[in-house]
C-alpha cells in the first residue's frame, strides 16, 4: 500500500550495503511500475549524498562516493525491464530472438484484442462453440473482458475441468417444475397487482417469475437456466406489505417457505452443474483464444508482461549454469 514506508526501507537496506562494502554494480532493487524506479533511483542518490556528507573522511566515505559515482551501474527497474535484460543477455537458454519487442501496456492490449476479433471470426465463420454458447446463454462479446483477465495467468499450465453436466431429462424436469409454480404464482397475481412492494423482495419475484419462466419455456435451455441459477435462495419478505389481515400475512409466510422448498428442491441441484458445464466451455472457448494470441506474438517476435516472467523463470529454473552465472 502507499505510504507504507516500501521505499525508504529499500534505500536504507541498500544503503547498509554499500557502508558494509558491497559494491553498487552488485545491488539489484526490483519494483513494479516505471514511476515507482524512478522515485527509488532518485531516493537512492539523495541518500548517498546525504550519507556521503555526513561521513567526512575513511574508508566508509570513499565507499559512498564511489557508490554515488557508479550509480549508474546499480540495477533498479521494473521487474519487467529485469527480466528484459537477463533474456537479451542468454537468449538461447531462454529460447527466444535476440530482437524480441517487449509490448508496453498499450499495444499488448490491442495486440490481444486483435487475436480475440480473429479468433471469434475464425468461429463464427467455421460454427465453432457457437451452439455450445447458445446452450449455456453465453455469447463471445461477454467473454472478451474474461479473455484479458485470462491471459494475465499464462503461467498456469493446466486448468482442471471436471463437467458435471445437466442432461435432457434433469431439464425438462427443471423446466416442468418451474411452469408448474409459475401456475401456482400467477393465480396469486390479482391479489399482488394490488400490493405495493416497498421493502418486500418475493412480491416483485411472484409477479416477475410466471412471465419470464414462460417466455423462457420453449428458448435453449441455457436461457432457462442463467435466470433459475441467478435467483436467491431466500426472499426478504414484509408480511404487512401483502395486507394487514391475519390471513394475509399468514399467505406471506406460507409463500417465503414455498419459495425456499422450491429453490432447494429444483435450483439447488442444478446450480453447481450449470457452473460446471459453462465453465467447461468458457475455459474451452480461452484456451483455444489464447493459443492465437501466443501465436500472434510469435510471428511478430513480441512478449507481453506475462512472457517476460514465465520465460526468465523457466531459464533460471532449467539451467543451473545460467542460475550460477547471475549469481555470482
Amino acid at each position: 500500500a502507499a505510504g507504507t514506508g516500501k521505499t525508504t526501507s529499500m534505500v536504507e537496506r541498500m544503503l547498509t550495503l554499500i557502508r558494509h562494502g558491497q559494491s553498487v554494480a552488485t545491488i539489484t532493487a526490483i519494483t513494479f511500475t516505471r514511476k515507482a524506479a524512478a522515485e527509488l533511483r532518485g531516493r537512492f542518490y539523495q541518500r548517498l549524498q546525504q550519507a556521503a556528507s555526513e561521513a567526512g573522511d575513511g574508508d566508509e566515505a570513499d565507499r559512498l562516493r564511489r557508490a554515488i559515482d557508479e550509480l549508474d551501474r546499480c540495477t533498479i527497474s521494473t521487474i519487467h525491464s529485469f527480466c528484459s535484460r537477463l533474456l537479451r543477455q542468454r537468449p538461447f537458454e531462454a529460447g527466444v530472438g535476440m530482437n524480441f519487442i517487449e509490448l508496453d501496456e498499450e499495444s499488448e492490449t490491442a495486440l490481444r484484442e486483435e487475436a480475440w476479433d480473429a479468433f471469434v471470426e475464425q468461429c463464427l465463420t467455421e460454427g465453432r462453440y457457437t451452439q455450445e454458447l447458445d446452450a449455456n446463454a453465453l455469447t463471445f462479446s461477454e467473454l472478451r473482458q474474461t479473455f484479458a483477465t485470462f491471459n494475465t495467468y499464462s503461467d498456469v499450465a493446466d486448468w482442471p475441468i471436471s463437467v458435471d453436466a445437466i442432461d435432457d431429462a434433469m431439464f425438462a424436469s427443471v423446466r416442468e417444475q418451474s411452469l408448474a409454480y409459475a401456475q401456482e404464482m400467477r393465480s396469486l397475481w390479482p391479489k399482488l397487482q394490488d400490493c405495493e412492494p416497498g421493502n418486500d423482495a418475493l412480491i416483485p419475484l411472484y409477479l416477475e417469475f410466471p412471465r419470464v419462466v414462460s417466455q423462457l419455456a420453449s428458448a435453449p435451455p441455457g436461457r432457462l437456466l442463467d435466470y433459475l441459477c441467478g435467483l436467491a435462495s431466500t426472499r426478504k419478505v414484509v408480511q404487512k406489505q401483502w395486507g394487514s389481515d391475519k390471513a394475509s400475512k399468514d399467505e406471506a409466510k406460507a409463500q417465503a417457505q414455498r419459495w425456499e422448498a422450491f429453490w432447494a428442491r429444483v435450483i439447488g441441484p442444478i446450480l453447481p452443474k450449470f457452473r460446471s458445464q459453462r465453465y467447461a466451455v468458457v475455459m474451452a472457448i480461452l484456451q483455444d483464444a489464447s493459443a492465437v494470441y501466443a501465436d500472434r506474438r510469435r510471428q511478430r517476435g513480441a512478449m507481453d508482461f506475462q512472457d517476460l516472467l514465465t520465460k526468465t523463470a523457466a531459464m533460471l529454473r532449467e539451467h543451473e549454469p545460467v542460475r550460477r552465472h547471475f549469481h555470482e
